[in-house]
């Protein structure tokens, strides 16, 4: 039996929203946000620094919590509230949608339908909310850490925080709007129609086939055999899709040797090279996301154009959104979010070159010839 695309893409969003809580409840309780190793102790002892507890990594981990709630920083302790909110709305979202899942057969009727789907809309705004919640706390850490570590007033001898594995977790945003963009492109459910007369049947379009859908045969898909016979908006949102996908994947694949943690080049020439490659990454996805949003909100303006539409009478059906446009605007999100921390990257590694170029000529500054005093290099 062949399920319909929607019970696929409710199945998939909880599978993923589920891991996303679970990531989420791990950073919270993680002592790993910030480490620093001092350069006398490195291969002997690593410190770590929490939410809740601090932790010293000589052969085995030893933590202390942290006792004084007072003496947190206001970093620490807005983290502490935003992640703790993430964690709450994230389950009480997954909770919600539940009962809102097609599969689970709590109601038939119009009605229920009705309440199924402001189910899932509640829990997809409050799953949103906890992503918000999730992001500022680690960013406005990250943030903060780099302008530490760049900070050409304290002495190189002191040992720096550095990112912790915590601050890792949630940075995969890249990749994740590349297969939603795919998926937006590839599922039948651009726009959806339900008849009063057929309760048990819908139909749905897409970009490259149209579906009905029966609750209990499935549903059977025929694609479009004319190109010339098709709508504007759905050759143009043919022609953006694709292009989005193959900037998208361009982008990451260009990102892939721009990265620090990529030993591909060294020394200025190379990490000139590094932030070029990602800046042009940044931009082609950028300009992926641009693409992704203009169809979907097209073709979304359309349709609330044709449905409230006087001329039409009522009970003409009426097309409305199917679930490919919002995993349309999600791809959409998470492209200009990865373009975002791909250009906050190359100004902080600039920030970086500038600070070691200003120590290099402190540190071969000549010394004047009428001057007594004796300077020993070691």
């Amino acid at each position: 039996m062949s399920y319909p695309c929607s019970i696929i893409l409710e199945l998939l969003g909880m599978i993923v929203g589920m891991g996303a809580w679970f990531c989420s409840l791990a950073a919270t309780l993680m002592p790993s946000w910030l480490s620093m190793s001092p350069e006398l102790f490195t291969l002997v002892e690593i410190q770590e620094v929490g939410l809740w507890e601090s932790c010293v990594n000589v052969i085995d981990s030893e933590c202390h919590p942290l006792e004084r709630r007072l003496g947190l920083s206001n970093n620490l302790r807005l983290a502490r509230i935003c992640m703790c909110m993430s964690d709450a709305l994230a389950l009480l979202g997954l909770l919600i949608a539940i009962p809102g899942l097609r599969l689970v057969k709590i109601c038939r009727e119009s009605q229920g339908r009705k309440m199924k789907c402001g189910m899932k809309i509640t829990a997809g705004v409050l799953c949103l909310m906890a992503a918000v919640f999730g992001l500022y706390p680690v960013s406005s850490l990250a943030h903060a850490t780099v302008l530490e570590f760049n900070d050409i007033t304290i002495p190189d001898a002191l040992p720096r925080w550095e990112f912790g594995d915590a601050l890792f977790i949630g940075w995969v945003a890249g990749v994740g709007a590349w297969f939603c963009s795919l998926a937006a492109t590839l599922m039948p459910s651009w726009l959806s129609l339900s008849t009063e007369l057929l309760v048990m049947e819908s139909y749905e379009v897409g970009l490259w086939e149209s579906c009905v859908v029966q609750e209990v045969a499935g549903s059977e898909c025929r694609p479009f055999e004319t190109l010339l016979g098709l709508s504007r908006n759905l050759t143009l949102a043919r022609f953006c899709m694709c292009l989005s996908d193959a900037l998208a994947l361009l982008g990451l694949l260009i990102a892939v040797p721009g990265l620090t943690l990529v030993k591909s080049c060294g020394g200025s020439q190379g990490r000139k090279v590094k932030r070029g490659m990602k800046i042009t990454a940044g931009l082609m996805i950028l300009i992926s996301g641009i693409f992704v949003l203009y169809p979907v909100s097209n073709i979304a303006h359309e349709t609330v154009v044709k449905f409230h539409d006087h001329s039409v009478p009522h009970t003409v059906p009426r097309w409305e959104f199917g679930d490919a446009l919002f995993v349309g605007w999600a791809a959409g999100f998470f492209h200009v979010v990865t373009a975002m921390l791909f250009f906050t990257s190359c100004c902080c590694s600039e920030e970086n070159e500038m600070h070691v170029a200003y120590h290099h000529q402190e540190k071969f500054k000549p010394v004047s010839s009428s001057s007594k005093k004796f300077v020993e290099y070691v």
